[in-house]
């Protein structure tokens, strides 16, 4: 059995010599990882009723309140929540503190990136709540006609949006006209568009949401983690009701510290990055949908993210995973669903994707383009951050 850190020393080194397109991945920069490395990475502090029951605290409890206010100020909330470890317990503690047992939900179905952690045999079982679909059309886009029949029907007590295969803003006014006339609140699970929408290019009505939650990567510029944002002073009260022994205990200072930075970050350079990143993803699909088949012609993307057809790609003799590793043993790293991502590359300094294009058709067609993207990768460059 090898040593861990060669482990880690080789994966290092393989995720330094790939393009990596896959839409639900970033990469943090050099002052994030000293943040994360920093001796905060050893401590802990925990507050309870205006005590921390740890000493030594000083610095902790000054970070834990600049994250939560740079957060603030780069979505324009009033009330952020930063401790949450991840996209799903920043989902479980909004779920806990606004749904109660026996009520429901509406959801995106998993079949168009609804998250698998709302299906009725995870979170809901686990709570005590019901899950149901939100109906879609054949593009897998919300039937807003159907949603207000379903929600008139099933009284939701929250309509959770956000998906993973995720293109194209909501009409958000028209459901918070449903959600106005039916009691409900709008959740928003921005985990995959959260950069987007930190840099005002993504579901720019965003406030038309009740909370908004999600990761801190993906989009984003930081390290595995949660948010959850409100401008419902009510609401927020019960979502920290449900944060500290009941979703979580310790929240990982050192983790915080990486959000704060990545929030500096997105502060500063958000607006430029979320440009170019649909910039790029849109050059990207016109590029390769001669050859390459991309869903959603002639618009394609609002995101990060463009689609490929997987029926057209039966039609070749492939499907996503053959699709991935024929991709994959060129050095070009996309999902195993049909998404290719620019999120990395654009934080990698790539603006042309003239070439990533070509790599990517000569590599479906049977070319060997390692070499090719051995250079490429040689001449990518971080950008977006504080050196």
């Amino acid at each position: 059995m090898r040593n861990v850190l060669e482990i880690v020393e080789d994966a290092d080194k393989y995720r330094s010599s790939v393009i990596n397109l896959q839409a639900s991945e970033n990469v943090i920069s050099p002052a994030v990882r000293r943040a994360i490395a920093s001796d905060f990475a050893s401590r802990y502090s925990h507050l309870e009723n205006g005590v921390n029951d740890y000493g030594g605290t000083k610095y902790a409890e000054e970070l834990e309140n600049a994250v939560a206010e740079k957060a603030r100020i780069l979505f324009g909330f009033s009330h952020a929540e930063t401790r949450t470890l991840s996209g799903h317990i920043a989902a479980m503690t909004v779920l806990a503190a606004l749904v109660k047992r026996g009520e429901s939900i509406m959801k995106m179905p998993e079949s168009v990136g609804g998250y698998t952690g709302y299906s009725n045999a995870y979170l809901p079982r686990m709570m005590g709540f019901k899950a149901y679909d939100i109906p879609v059309d054949a593009n897998g886009f919300i039937d807003y006609n159907g949603l207000e029949k379903q929600a008139e029907y099933i009284k939701p007590k929250m309509i959770v949006l956000g998906q993973s295969i995720f293109v194209k803003s909501y009409d958000l006014s028209r459901i918070r006209e449903i959600c106005d006339r039916h009691s409900c609140i709008i959740g928003y699970d921005a985990s995959h568009v959260m950069g987007l929408i930190a840099g005002k290019q993504f579901q720019r009505d965003i406030k038309k949401a009740d909370v908004v939650f999600g990761s801190t990567h993906k989009t984003f510029f930081g390290p595995q983690g949660g948010l959850i944002l409100t401008d419902n002073e009510g609401m927020f009260k019960r979502i920290e009701e449900n944060v500290t022994w009941r979703t979580m205990d310790n929240y990982n200072i050192a983790r915080m510290a990486g959000v704060g930075v990545a929030i500096e970050e997105m502060i500063k350079y958000g607006q430029d990055y979320a440009q170019r990143v649909i910039k790029n993803s849109r050059t990207l699909a016109e590029a390769i949908n001669g050859k390459i088949r991309v869903k959603h012609d002639p618009w394609f993307t609002e995101s990060h993210q463009i689609l490929l057809d997987g029926e057209w790609l039966k039609s070749q003799g492939y499907d996503y995973v053959k699709f991935s590793k024929t991709m994959e043993s060129n050095g070009i790293v996309v999902d195993r669903i049909g998404r290719i991502g620019t999120a990395e590359i654009t934080r990698m300094g790539v603006d042309d994707m003239s070439e990533i294009a070509s790599m990517i058709i000569d590599a479906f067609e049977g070319t060997d383009v390692k070499d090719r993207v051995n250079k490429f990768v040689r001449n990518m460059k971080m950008r977006y951050y504080e050196s």
